[in-house]
């Protein structure tokens, strides 16, 4: 990260994680590197931002670092390269069915800018030119400004200056909460938009705002241009995240892309109000720990990692699913969960997350439960219990739950569950997979976690050949601990207990029951903190050492 104190996670995540902070320097990017190589750090965040004409390290000490074969969370260097090359990206996004701005021949208003560069640097109000004379001047001006970068002429899309972050779930991209620019009513049309003094002085003054979108179909569509920008960007499969910035014509509703940042304004000093990090606090389910938390499960399944023990798994469940409810019915746990069939309201679509023989679709159906229940799991024996077959939508999809709720759409279940089945993922893939049951939830989010003791966490199985095998469970505790309710939700239920006894550890396992139910939407003031001035400042300097 930059030495003033930009992306500093630790700032927001002061549990289950120790970060440092490694500035490299572009004049000993090698030599800091090395060193920062030299610990034995699980993962390594990429925030090394800088462009070609930066002072500041950036793709050379990428390509570098990359050779070091370490687990790198973030862009890469053929991601941040593009980057840098708005000519070359543009293609790419038409060639991708997206809309850009083109230089369309005799149509003004024009914009002049920078070809490979970010941060708005050498944008003015007199950037936006209504002829080719005041084209011509105002590319002599940037020339002046900086006569080794490309000058770039393009049509000026009258409308709403808007964002969207962009975060990789697994190998599925998804468009968090978008962000609009809110100008003061009497700016003139080709006045609004972010020039350098308006991104860096009076978004400051609150002469400019921050406006979450609420139009239901305005937000579609600038989150799907979003994801289709991530991809046009090569920023999928790998990139982690980015935020990508558009305009909303106003003639047409249509959204145009104007750049993907691969670096998100995200774990910024605490109470600045860039945007970036506003979203994730006021909107995304878990707030930033469970943003870092979803970088590392992204990272693990797109390295294969969870999928090495899938195949164990499916052969137990699979072996013991004729059996399994003689064996659990009678236990708390699922005397809880027919309790909680009876006590909280079910009605409309739900997504049973690990659905196994059906046990919650058919204590819905005894409870008079108007329930469509749909249901995911990974053993084909188990869902193929006559309770699957009766009370829930044919054919069940068999995956990992965390691969089909990652690509699903927001808002597409009235109620989404998860009982008996978190403990299969480690705590990062937990998070990811709770944030994004919120994210497809309409009314309810319901889940079970156990609090595992060690011998419960490593399970040994014997096959019917005489074969053992070792699997893994984990305990997820810490992550129902610090999961926060997110806006906009209540919690109606937290509740520990005795869930079962273990034939493992031999002990009675206990865990939490956890339920939410969404509230009426209400607005979220977009305020300034005591530390907006620091933060300003801080882009400030970074803006002009790129200009």
């Amino acid at each position: 990260p930059d030495k003033l104190g930009g992306g500093d996670p630790s700032k927001y995540i002061t549990d289950g994680y120790h970060f440092q902070n490694w500035f490299v320097r572009k004049s000993h990017e090698k030599e800091d590197i090395d060193r920062a190589c030299d610990g034995a750090w699980d993962y390594y965040l990429n925030l090394l931002w800088g462009g070609p004409h930066d002072d500041v390290a950036g793709i050379s000490a990428l390509v570098y670092l990359e050779r070091k074969n370490i687990p790198i969370i973030g862009p890469s260097s053929p991601m941040l390269a593009l980057h840098y090359d708005k000519p070359a990206f543009y293609a790419k996004a038409e060639h991708n069915g997206l809309l850009v701005p083109s230089n369309t021949p005799g149509r003004y208003p024009k914009i002049v800018k920078f070809s490979k560069t970010t941060g708005s640097p050498g944008l003015t109000y007199s950037s936006v030119c209504s002829s080719k004379k005041q084209i011509d001047e105002q590319s002599k001006l940037l020339a002046l400004q900086n006569s080794s970068a490309r000058v770039f002429v393009q049509d000026y899309i009258t409308g709403i200056e808007c964002s969207a972050i962009v975060l990789e779930m697994g190998h599925e991209p998804v468009a968090l909460s978008p962000l609009e620019y809110v100008f003061p009513k009497d700016t003139p049309s080709k006045r609004a938009f972010l020039t350098f003094e308006n991104k860096f002085e009076n978004v400051d003054k609150g002469i400019i705002q921050y406006a979450f979108t609420t139009d239901a179909k305005r937000k579609a569509a600038v989150q799907k241009a979003a994801v289709e920008a991530f991809k046009s960007a090569g920023m999928s499969p790998g990139g982690a995240w980015a935020r990508v910035d558009m305009r909303i014509e106003t003639a047409t509703n249509r959204v145009y892309v104007l750049e993907v940042n691969p670096f998100p304004c995200i774990f910024c000093p605490i109470g600045n109000t860039f945007g970036d990090d506003l979203v994730v606090e006021k909107t995304f389910p878990g707030s930033h720990f469970a943003i870092m938390d979803i970088l590392i499960a992204s990272h693990r399944i797109q390295h294969g990692v969870p999928t090495r023990e899938y195949p164990t798994i499916v052969s137990i469940y699979d072996k013991i699913s004729t059996d399994y409810d003689k064996t659990r019915r009678s236990q708390p746990l699922e005397r809880k969960i027919a309790e909680n069939a009876t006590s909280f309201d079910w009605t409309g679509s739900v997504l049973d997350l690990g659905c196994g023989t059906g046990y919650l679709g058919e204590l819905l159906h005894a409870a008079g439960s108007a329930s469509d229940m749909i249901g995911v799991d990974l053993s084909p024996g188990m869902t193929a219990a006559a309770s699957v077959k009766k009370f829930y939508r044919q054919p069940v999809t068999i995956e990992p739950i965390q691969e089909f709720i990652f690509r699903g759409v927001e808002g597409s279940y009235d109620h989404v569950a998860c009982y008996s089945t978190l403990s299969f993922f480690d705590n990062p893939t937990c998070t990811a997979i709770i944030a994004r049951m919120f994210m497809l939830a309409r009314k309810s989010v319901s889940f079970e976690i156990d609090d595992l003791s060690p011998e419960d966490c490593e399970k040994s199985s014997k096959f019917a050949d005489g074969r053992w095998c070792r699997w893994w469970n984990w305990n997820n505790t810490c992550v129902g601990n610090r999961f926060p309710t997110p806006t906009g939700w209540k919690r109606v239920q937290d509740e520990s207990m005795g869930l079962y006894h273990s034939v493992h550890s031999h002990t009675d396992v206990h865990g939490r029951f956890f339920r939410f139910e969404r509230e009426v939407p209400v607005s979220v003031p977009l305020e300034k903190s005591s530390l907006w001035k620091k933060c300003v400042e801080w882009v400030r300097h970074i803006a002009r050492k790129r200009t």
